[in-house]
């Protein structure tokens, strides 16, 4: 498995669009709209990719006070339960982390709080809707000098 960026225009980014799609905005009958898509370009986009095939994707987009805001975050469902989500988000507390970021932040839709709370993010305040489901925020403060990943999701 590896993790890098995928730049907006490419045929990765087309894939990551479908991925996110089929993962996220499909079950709830949410296509994606151009106004969903308008602030793309101010997030970095990460993948995991196995064996060059796009299976993980996140964004992160920038906020105030070194806050880093991850969206967007799925697993192709056959590949769920083994490790995959868990070591791109630690990938992309590196990158952020190497962007001089100290905190990241997300609306975690509720089915998958316990995955952030297994993975060191606590929660705050009640549960909100967004994207018609309820959500929560989560949070983590993120370790200085981190460079690098050394999570290592399990082979299928």
């Amino acid at each position: 498995m590896t993790f890098r960026e995928i730049l907006i225009g490419t045929a990765e980014y087309q894939a990551a669009l479908r991925l996110r799609e089929a993962v996220l905005r499909r079950p709830l009958g949410l296509p994606f709209s151009e106004e969903d898509l308008a602030d793309e370009s101010r997030c970095l986009h990460l993948g995991g990719f196995d064996e060059g095939r796009l299976v993980a994707i996140l964004l992160l987009k920038p906020m105030p006070q070194q806050t880093m805001k991850m969206r967007q975050v799925a697993v192709h469902p056959d590949l769920q339960g083994r490790g995959i989500g868990a070591a791109l988000v630690a990938f992309a507390e590196a990158s952020a982390t190497a962007r001089g970021y100290k905190t990241m932040i997300a609306h975690a839709r509720a089915t998958a709080v316990e995955f952030y709370r297994g993975i060191g993010y606590s929660t705050s305040g009640e549960p909100f809707i967004e994207t018609t489901i309820p959500h929560l925020l989560v949070s983590k403060e993120l370790p200085p000098g981190v460079t690098a990943t050394t999570a290592t999701p399990q082979r299928p």
